[in-house]
C-alpha cells in the first residue's frame, strides 16, 4: 500500500498477515461489493515468511480487480543489486479462480475452440482465435500482442478472461 495516496489504510508493513488479509476482505466487500462466498482469504505462515491466498468463487468478479486490491499486501524483499528475492520475512500473495468459477467462465469458449479444426479460426467481438495444432492455441486482436496457450482448457480460461478485458 502506498500511504501517501491512502492515507486512510494502514501501510501493509505495519500489518501481521493475519491483518492484512483481513483487511483484504473488508477491501473487497467495500470496493467490489463482494459478499461472504463471493472470495476466500486464507492465509499460512512457514519458516521463510508467509503466504495469503484468495480464491474467487463467483465468476463474476473480476480477477484484474482482486489483484489489485490482494497485491497491496504482498512483502517481497529484494537485493539491491541483483534484485533476486531474500530469504526470510516475506509476504506473498496469489489470487486465483476456484475450479467452478473458472469453469463457468471458460465453458462457453471452451465450446466454440474445440469445435475448431486445425487451421481453423473463430472470431468474438474484437478478438481472433486460431487453433494451430491438436492442443496449440492463440488468440490476438489489431492492437495487443497475441495470447498463445497450450492445452485446450487453459486456452479457454485465458481467451474468455481477455475477451472480457481481464488480465491473469
Amino acid at each position: 500500500m502506498n500511504n501517501a495516496a491512502n492515507t486512510d489504510r494502514p501501510a501493509a508493513a505495519t500489518l501481521t498477515t493475519k491483518e492484512a488479509a483481513a483487511l483484504i476482505r473488508k477491501r473487497l466487500r467495500s470496493e467490489l461489493g463482494a459478499k461472504r462466498g463471493d472470495v476466500s482469504v486464507r492465509c499460512s505462515h512457514y519458516s521463510g515468511g508467509s503466504s495469503i491466498y484468495v480464491r474467487i468463487n463467483n465468476a463474476d468478479i473480476r480477477i484484474a480487480d482482486v489483484k489489485r486490491i490482494a497485491n497491496d499486501a504482498q512483502q517481497i524483499h529484494r537485493c539491491e543489486i541483483s534484485g533476486d528475492i531474500l530469504g526470510g520475512g516475506n509476504r506473498y500473495v496469489s489470487v486465483e479462480h476456484a475450479s467452478d468459477a473458472r469453469k463457468a467462465l471458460m465453458t462457453p469458449v471452451r465450446d466454440v475452440l474445440a469445435m475448431l479444426a486445425v487451421g481453423g479460426q473463430a472470431r468474438s467481438g474484437a478478438w481472433t482465435a486460431q487453433r494451430l495444432t491438436d492442443n496449440d492455441f492463440i488468440a490476438w486482436t489489431g492492437d495487443e500482442n497475441p495470447i498463445r496457450c497450450w492445452g485446450l482448457d487453459q486456452a479457454s480460461y485465458q481467451f474468455a478472461l481477455a475477451m472480457r478485458g481481464d488480465a491473469y
